[in-house]
């Protein structure tokens, strides 16, 4: 996964920053525009890299000071990169991405906003439909619509990377999203129970029974899938984070815990939040196992 890095930066800057990405390996291309920056006021460094010579990149930038004290620092990944004098390292790279890249990535996707907690709260919905009506691929429908899984891994990856703003921004679209599916769930009970109100009770229902019980395969999928999570981020392959959601049993047993709430089934309610709980407790093992290993081997020094 080839890079392209735009480096903006103060001019006296520029010779000694540009020697030193010169001789990076990794590093393909190199283009100057004296004075081509407005804002910050500056030069502008162009670098193709392969994804290997985006690490070495950034190390020279961070030895600099460049993105950190001064200056401006975006990457973009090119549709492709032909190099006449850097194919064979091209051909070769991963497509492990730069810790930066995967901040960024979790951020745009798990901030708090309307979208982030309308998609939640309509995930909640259609999971009590689901439940009630005890019809699986309604139930997985709302573990895809549900953008649940990324908050949570946020949590272990600001506490591993020293970014205490990832940290509290997992744990705010956490909790702000999970209140979100939790009403949407509660007021779709309501209405459920006044539509069907000789329906079967809700923990008699299959699928409620499945993910209110805690055994040991669950552990087992859910610490796998965690793990999975991360290095589908590490990878910068967000799309298949749905296939996380449908592993976990996030989103269903939050949604019995606001069904359970509503049809005064408390011990129901606290059997779902327990569930709830273990499969967090997995995501942030399985998903900081992942960052962990990865800041040791592959990022160190990423902050």
């Amino acid at each position: 996964m080839s890079r392209t890095i735009t480096i903006l930066l103060p001019p006296e800057r520029t010779d000694a920053v540009a020697a030193r990405l010169g001789g990076c390996e990794g590093v393909v291309g190199l283009g100057l525009q004296r004075g081509g920056s407005l804002k910050p006021a500056g030069d502008v460094l162009t670098v193709q890299a392969t994804n290997q010579g985006l690490a070495a990149a950034r190390q020279v930038l961070d030895e600099h000071g460049i993105g950190t004290d001064v200056g401006l620092v975006t990457t973009g990944n090119p549709s492709s990169l032909i190099a006449a004098q850097g194919q064979d390292a091209i051909s070769c790279e991963d497509d492990e991405a730069d810790w930066e890249e995967m901040n960024t990535l979790m951020r745009q996707d798990t901030n708090i906003g309307s979208n982030f907690l309308l998609a939640m709260f309509l995930a909640g919905v259609v999971a009590a439909a689901g439940l009630w009506t005890d019809t699986l691929h309604i139930v997985i429908g709302a573990m895809v619509i549900a953008p649940g899984f990324e908050p949570i891994l946020r949590v272990p990856f600001g506490l591993l990377g020293g970014r205490n703003q990832a940290t509290l921004h997992g744990l705010k679209s956490t909790a702000g999203g999970y209140a979100a599916l939790l009403l949407g769930a509660a007021l779709a009970m309501l209405f459920l129970g006044m539509a069907s109100p000789s329906a079967a009770s809700l923990g008699e229902q299959h699928w409620v029974q499945y993910w209110t019980k805690a055994e040991i395969s669950s552990v087992l999928v859910s610490l796998a899938a965690g793990a999975a999570g991360a290095v589908i981020i590490a990878a910068q392959h967000s799309v298949l984070t749905t296939g996380v959601m449908i592993a976990l049993a996030l989103i269903p047993t939050m949604t019995i815990v606001g069904m359970a709430v509503v049809s005064l089934e408390f011990v129901l309610a606290g059997k779902a939040l327990l569930r709830w709980a273990l499969d967090v407790v997995c995501v942030v093992a399985g998903g900081g196992s992942v960052f962990l290993l990865k800041r040791r081997m592959q990022h160190r020094g990423a902050a």
